[in-house]
C-alpha cells in the first residue's frame, strides 16, 4: 500500500520502500502545525480601547484581560475618541482630543506606525466621540450635547469625502450624546447614548438602525423596548464580537453585554479593565468592531518547527538504514514480500 501522497512527497525516497505511516508523516505533521492554526486560534479575537491620555489598549473580553501595556501611544495626551477598526487594512482610526474635536488619524498595526492628519478638526464636522467602519467608510454621529444635530456622518475611506445623513433617526429628536456605535457587516448600526439631556441624569438609551448600502439614507431606526427612564445609567462604550452575535459595552471599567433586540445588559462577572500595575482603566471608547489577532508567527516558533519537522525526517532515514543493514534478503524469510511489491 502506498503512502498519502504528501507523506511520499515530503519523506526521503527510501522511506517511500516500505511505508511506516506513524513515522513517515512526522514531517508533514510539523509542516501542519506550522501552516494550518487551530480552530481556537482562528476565532481568537481582541477589541481595542482608548483612554483619555491618548493610549490604545488590547482586550480579550473572552478571557477578560486586558494588555499589561499600552500595543500604541498616539502621543495625543489630550485623549482620543471614536476609534474604529478597519480589519481589511489592519488600521484603527480614531480622533484627536478626548471629545473626538480634533482631526481624523489612524494607527497601522502592520507598520506600528500612525499616519499624518487626514481630516482637520474642522473637516472633521462635531464632535467624533462615535464612530465605527462600515463598507470603507468611517461613520460617526455628531455627539456634541444640546447641539440640536442628530446627523450621522460617513467618510469615504479612500477619498475622504463625507457624506451627511440629517435627522438619520427619523424622529424629532435632535441632539445625542455619546455613549457609541457599532455596525455590522450587514449593516445593522447599534447604539448607546443619552438621549434626554436636562432631565435627571441624562439616562442613557440602547438604539439601532439600518444602514442597506454606501449611499442609503439609513433607515428602520428604532429604541429598545426598555424606556429611557428605565435605562437611566450612563453611557456605554461598544464594540462586536468577530461572529457580530455579541455586543459588548463598558463604562467606568466595567463590562457588560448587551441584548442585540431590547438592549438589556448583562455584567460580565470578574471583569475589571486593568493592566495589573495602575489599577482600574477607564476606556473612554471602543473598536466598534473586533480584531483578529496579529497573524504572523514569531520567528522563534516557525524555525522551531521547521527544526522538529527536519528532525523527524532524519531521524526516519537513520532507523530504515540501521534496519535495513541487518535484514535477509531471502523473500521467504521476508515474508515471502519483495521490496517491489510496495512500488
Amino acid at each position: 500500500m502506498r503512502a498519502p501522497f504528501l507523506c511520499r512527497f515530503l519523506t526521503p525516497p527510501l522511506l517511500s520502500r516500505r511505508p511506516r505511516p506513524a513515522l513517515r508523516c512526522l514531517v508533514p505533521l510539523g509542516l501542519s502545525l506550522l501552516l494550518a492554526p487551530s480552530v481556537a486560534q482562528a476565532q481568537s479575537f481582541i477589541i481595542y480601547g482608548s483612554t483619555g491620555t491618548g493610549l490604545i489598549y488590547a482586550i480579550n473580553p473572552v478571557a477578560r484581560t486586558v494588555s499589561a501595556n499600552p500595543v500604541f501611544n498616539t502621543g495625543f495626551t489630550g485623549g482620543i475618541n471614536g476609534i474604529a477598526w478597519d480589519q481589511a487594512s489592519e488600521r484603527l482610526y480614531f480622533a484627536e482630543g478626548a471629545q473626538g474635536t480634533g482631526g481624523l488619524y489612524y494607527w497601522d498595526r502592520r507598520t506600528n506606525t500612525m499616519s499624518g492628519q487626514l481630516l482637520s478638526a474642522t473637516a472633521l464636522l462635531g464632535e467624533t466621540d462615535s464612530g465605527s467602519i462600515h463598507k470603507g467608510g468611517y461613520w460617526y454621529v455628531n455627539g456634541a450635547q444640546g447641539a440640536g444635530n442628530d446627523t450621522l456622518y460617513r467618510v469615504d475611506l479612500t477619498t475622504l469625502a463625507t457624506t451627511a445623513f440629517t435627522n438619520f433617526d427619523g424622529t424629532a429628536r435632535t441632539s445625542y450624546d455619546f455613549g457609541d456605535i457599532a455596525i455590522t457587516a450587514n449593516g445593522t448600526l447599534y447604539g448607546h447614548g443619552n438621549l434626554v439631556f436636562g432631565s435627571g441624569g441624562d439616562p442613557g438609551t440602547f438604539f439601532k438602525s439600518s444602514i442597506t448600502a454606501n449611499s442609503s439614507i439609513p433607515a428602520g431606526y428604532s429604541v429598545s423596548n426598555y424606556s429611557e427612564s428605565q435605562l437611566d445609567v450612563p453611557n456605554q462604550q461598544l464594540a462586536l464580537s468577530l461572529d457580530e452575535q455579541t455586543l459588548y459595552g463598558t463604562r467606568n471599567g466595567v463590562w457588560y453585554t448587551n441584548n442585540l433586540t431590547t438592549g438589556a445588559q448583562t455584567q460580565l462577572p470578574n471583569f475589571t479593565s486593568t493592566n495589573g500595575t495602575s489599577g482600574t482603566i477607564t476606556f473612554n471608547d471602543l473598536s466598534g468592531n473586533a480584531a483578529l489577532l496579529p497573524t504572523p508567527a514569531p520567528p522563534g516558533m516557525v524555525s522551531g518547527l521547521i527544526g522538529i519537522a527536519m528532525a523527524g525526517g532524519q531521524f526516519g532515514v537513520m532507523r530504515y538504514r540501521k534496519r535495513r543493514k541487518g535484514q535477509q534478503t531471502d523473500p521467504e524469510k521476508m515474508g515471502g514480500e519483495s521490496s517491489s511489491a510496495n512500488e
